[in-house]
């Protein structure tokens, strides 16, 4: 290949690597509900949190968000190809990932492991260590980006104390055993400078708890976070088609015309 081709296609692949989402149309791949490895393909929820994130990003903004959501939305898979992207395309990062229990966070890495595996061979940087829980891309040599994912459990209320930290995301946080001593670390360690990403998200778990009240605080505008919030009714196939002699309850009433919905998400609800 002749130095301007190789100039050439250099440019198109840092072109790629700048833009997440054809860097994921051209590398990440998934694991569906049935087993298959398929292309990463966005839902409305993770578009609207990729326009909040490269909004921030543009305005060299910190980026922090606490998101209300409900099961199977795609965030969590949806944050972890943010920091994914970011962590493999740039030098010195670190990355974190706070799970409530070692089970999820280890589940959570396997979509690392399965981002980095499926990955096309141009996109993948050099790997150092890759363990259960560290993804390191670096060569034995120290010549590669030095940026590095790990993962921990949020029972370990020192995690995260004494290191610097680029891009963290907390699951599940309302089931963390101590949310507000580990949070005060992690938030520590984390840099409020531009380029630096904290995402904070969960499942409604009760009244009183740490993720209550941030979420609380991140509503009136009382908190450096985001607050982002997605329903079952924001995922466009949690829909059932209508069966016979189809009859909505005054419930499902007003329901359907508070929060907009159809018969099929009624049917669905039911």
């Amino acid at each position: 290949m002749s130095p301007e081709k190789r100039i050439e296609e250099l440019k198109k692949i840092k072109e790629i690597c700048d833009d997440f989402e054809r860097y994921c149309l051209n590398n990440l791949k998934i694991k569906t509900e049935s087993g298959d490895i398929v292309p990463l393909e966005f839902n409305k929820i993770q578009k609207v949190i990729i326009q909040h994130v490269m909004d921030d990003l543009a305005n060299h903004k910190p980026i922090r968000y606490i998101i209300l959501k409900a099961r199977k939305e795609g965030v969590s898979t949806l944050v972890e190809a943010l920091i994914y992207w970011w962590t493999a395309t740039h030098k010195n990062i670190k990355s974190k990932i706070v799970a409530h229990d070692q089970d999820t966070a280890e589940e959570l890495y396997s979509m690392f492991r399965r981002y980095y595996d499926n990955s096309n061979p141009i996109f993948k940087p050099s790997t150092k260590y890759n363990t259960r829980t560290d993804l390191t891309f670096d060569t034995e040599e120290g010549t590669g980006l030095k940026s590095a994912i790990d993962v921990a459990s949020a029972k370990n209320t020192g995690t995260g104390r004494g290191q610097t930290i680029q891009w963290m995301h907390g699951s599940e946080i309302s089931k963390w055993p101590d949310g507000s001593e580990l949070m005060a670390g992690l938030m520590q360690a984390v840099p409020k400078i531009p380029n630096t990403a904290i995402f904070l998200e969960s499942t409604a778990n009760g009244i009183g708890d740490f993720f209550h009240k941030t979420w609380q605080a991140a509503k009136a505008g009382n908190s450096v976070f985001k607050p982002l919030f997605f329903s079952w009714a924001d995922r466009e196939d949690y829909a059932l088609p209508v069966p016979p002699n189809f009859k909505l309850t005054d419930e499902e009433k007003k329901l359907k015309t508070i929060h907009s919905l159809s018969d099929e998400q009624i049917a669905w609800r039911r």
